[in-house]
C-alpha cells in the first residue's frame, strides 16, 4: 500500500517533493487569500482608520463564523482524503461534499446576524458580501484539501494565479475609477468564485474513474469524530481573536485600525506558516494510516518541526526588512501600527512551531490534546491580554499575545516527544 504522492522517493527527493507541495499549497491559496488582503489594504489606502477598523473587523467576523460552521470538517477531511486507498477517500470527498450545503448556509447567517450587532459597516449590500466570504472559504477548503491530498495542487497553481491577477486587476481599476467599496468586494466575491469552480472541477475530474466505497459514514459517527477537533478550533479561533474584540470594545476607532492593520500586514505570514503545517499534516498523516515506513516517521517530524523553526526566523527577518518602510510612507495615517508590527514580527517565530507542532500533533490522531491546549489557552491569552493592557496600553497587548505564542511553543513540543518517539521499536502513538 503506497501514500499518495510519496510512494519511492530517497530521502533528498522527498524533502524536495515535501517543498514542492508546500509551495503549491501556498501559491493555491495565496490567489484566494491574496485578493482578500488586497481587498483590505485598499480599504486602508481610501478610508480612515475608523471605517477601515469596522471592514476588517467584519472580515474576522466571516471567518469565525466559518470556523463555527465548519466543525472541525476541513481538518478532519484532510486526513480522510490523505487515505491510500483513493476509493476510501473518494467517498468521503462525496459525504463532505452534502455537508458543505448546509454549513454555507449557517456560515453566511451567522457572519450576517453577528457582524449587523457587533460592527457598523457603511451598508447592508457590504454587509452581505463580508458574510458570503464565509461560504467561499468553505467550499475552497473542500476543493484544495482533495488536491493537497492527492498530491495534485501543482499543476493547478497556475492557473489560479492568473485568476487571482485578473481579480486583483479589476480591484485596483475599480479603486481607480473611484467607484464605490461595494463594487471591490464585488470584483472579490467574483475572482473567489471562478477559483473555487476551478478547484471543484479538478477535483471531480480526478475522481473519474473511481467506484467510490468505504465504510459508512453517519452523520453521528462523523461529528463524534469531528467534535474534539471543532471544539478545539472554535477555542483557538476565540482566544486568537480576542485581542482584536478587546480593544474594539475598550479602544475602538483609530486604535482598532491600527492594531487590525499590523494583523493583517502580518496575516501573509501566518498564512505560509499555515501552508507548511498543512503540507505537514497532510504527508504526516498518510504516512501513519497507510503504515508506510513507520520506523522514519520521527525523523520525518523532526525535519519538518526544524523547518517550521527556519521559516518563522525567515519571516520575521522579512517583516523587519520590507514591511515596515512600506506602511511608514503609504499609509502615513496609521503610525501607530509599527510597534505593533515590530512585536508581531518576534511572534510570527513561535506561530510557525506551533502550526508545525500541532499538525504532527493532529497527524498523530492526538486531536483530545489540541484540545485540552486550547482550553488552557482560552483562559491563558485573555489573561495576558487583559493585563499587557492594563501595564502598556496597546503596547502591552501585542506583547501579551507573543507570550501566550512562546509558552504555547514549549507546551507542545513536550507533547510531540511523547507522540514521536526516537525508537524504531516504539514507532508512532496514535
Amino acid at each position: 500500500m503506497t501514500v499518495p504522492g510519496y510512494d519511492s522517493y530517497s530521502p533528498m527527493s522527498s524533502r524536495l517533493r515535501f517543498a514542492i507541495d508546500a509551495l503549491a499549497l501556498l501559491v493555491s491559496k495565496a490567489a484566494f487569500i491574496g485578493l482578500r488582503l488586497a481587498a483590505l489594504y485598499l480599504v486602508a489606502r481610501r478610508a480612515d482608520a475608523a471605517t477601515f477598523g469596522a471592514i476588517a473587523l467584519g472580515m474576522t467576523i466571516a471567518e469565525i463564523s466559518r470556523v463555527v460552521a465548519d466543525w472541525g470538517c476541513d481538518t478532519l477531511s484532510l486526513r480522510k482524503f490523505s487515505h491510500p486507498d483513493r476509493a476510501r477517500a473518494a467517498a468521503a470527498f462525496g459525504w463532505v461534499v452534502r455537508l458543505r450545503v448546509a454549513a454555507s448556509l449557517v456560515a453566511m447567517t451567522l457572519a450576517a446576524v453577528v457582524a449587523s450587532f457587533v460592527v457598523t459597516l457603511p451598508s447592508v449590500t457590504l454587509l452581505l458580501m463580508i458574510s458570503a466570504t464565509a461560504a467561499t472559504s468553505l467550499w475552497l477548503n473542500l476543493g484544495v484539501n482533495w488536491l493537497q491530498a492527492r498530491a495534485l495542487l501543482r499543476p493547478t497553481s497556475v492557473a489560479l494565479t492568473g485568476i487571482g491577477a485578473l481579480s486583483l486587476a479589476a480591484q485596483l481599476v475599480i479603486v481607480a475609477q473611484g467607484w464605490s467599496i461595494e463594487f471591490q468586494f464585488g470584483a472579490l466575491l467574483l475572482g473567489e468564485a471562478l477559483i473555487v469552480v476551478l478547484v471543484l472541477r479538478l477535483a471531480r475530474r480526478s475522481m473519474r474513474g473511481v467506484a467510490a466505497y468505504g465504510e459508512p459514514v453517519t452523520l453521528g459517527t462523523w461529528f463524534a469524530e469531528a467534535t474534539p477537533i471543532a471544539w478545539a478550533a472554535l477555542i483557538a479561533t476565540a482566544y486568537t481573536r480576542f485581542d482584536q474584540f478587546y480593544i474594539a470594545h475598550f479602544a475602538g476607532g483609530e486604535t482598532l485600525g491600527n492594531y487590525t492593520l499590523a494583523a493583517r500586514v502580518l496575516e501573509p505570514c501566518a498564512f505560509v506558516a499555515a501552508a507548511f503545517a498543512s503540507t505537514i499534516y497532510a504527508r504526516t498523516s498518510g504516512i501513519i494510516m497507510g503504515k508506510y515506513d513507520i520506523a522514519s516517521a520521527h525523523g520525518i517530524a523532526l525535519r519538518s518541526l526544524n523547518g517550521g523553526l527556519v521559516l518563522g526566523l525567515s519571516m520575521m527577518l522579512m517583516v523587519l526588512l520590507f514591511s515596515l518602510y512600506p506602511m511608514q510612507h503609504w499609509l502615513p495615517t496609521f503610525s501607530g501600527a509599527v510597534p505593533l508590527e515590530r512585536i508581531g514580527s518576534v511572534m510570527i517565530i513561535f506561530r510557525c512551531i506551533n502550526l508545525s507542532l500541532t499538525a504532527l500533533i493532529q497527524a498523530a490522531g492526538a486531536y483530545v490534546a489540541i484540545l485540552r491546549l486550547t482550553r488552557f489557552n482560552l483562559v491563558l491569552v485573555p489573561v495576558l491580554v487583559v493585563c499587557g493592557d492594563r501595564l502598556a496600553g496597546v503596547i502591552g497587548v501585542a506583547v501579551g499575545v507573543a507570550l501566550a505564542e512562546g509558552i504555547n511553543s514549549a507546551i507542545q513540543l513536550r507533547m510531540f516527544q511523547g507522540l514521536y518517539p526516537r525508537s524504531v521499536r516504539q514507532g508512532v502513538s496514535v
